[in-house]
């Protein structure tokens, strides 16, 4: 990770954000394959000190992981370089029978709160409802009302954070 790193900021004259990823023993066994030791916040930590790059926060797959490390949310949240996240990503995720999965569907409370919780600690650029998509695969999680609900409800938490 370390030398794609380098090999970036020696020749993209940009800012660089690396992203967290979800892990389960489920993202372990099955493509792609995310290697536990790709999410510990020691690493992550690491690689955002050493290479001077910043944090795409993504919280669902914060809560992913925490659920897969059997870790608490903000234990695993705080553990990461917070002063770093230049962004966040935000969307539902859901019990599966492999366990908590990022599906992109919508959001409900709990995913509010730890928004909440996680702007207390950051000062985020941009946050990003990444919920539904393009094409059949999302279309029965794409709903309209249910995006405008959202982002209603993200644009006040932001505000009420600033």
């Amino acid at each position: 990770m370390g030398s794609v790193l380098r090999l970036w900021k020696e020749n993209i004259d940009t800012d660089i954000l690396i992203e967290n990823i979800p892990y389960t023993s489920y993202y372990e066994s099955n493509s792609p394959k995310v290697i536990k030791h790709s999410v510990s916040p020691k690493l992550i930590n690491e690689l955002c000190t050493e290479y001077e790059v910043g944090l795409l926060l993504d919280i669902a797959h914060a809560k992913v992981t925490a659920s897969g490390l059997g870790m608490a949310i903000e234990d695993y949240l705080t553990a990461l370089p917070l002063e770093r996240v230049k962004e966040i990503h935000v969307v539902g995720t859901r019990e599966a029978e492999s366990g908590l999965r990022d599906h992109h569907l919508e959001m409900d409370e709990y995913d509010y709160e730890i928004l909440g919780f996680v702007l207390k600690l950051t000062k985020p650029e941009i946050v990003t409802l990444e919920y539904g998509g393009f094409g059949e695969h999302f279309s029965w999680r794409s709903d309209k009302n249910a995006i405008e609900k959202q982002l209603k409800k993200i644009t006040q938490i932001v505000n009420e954070k600033n």
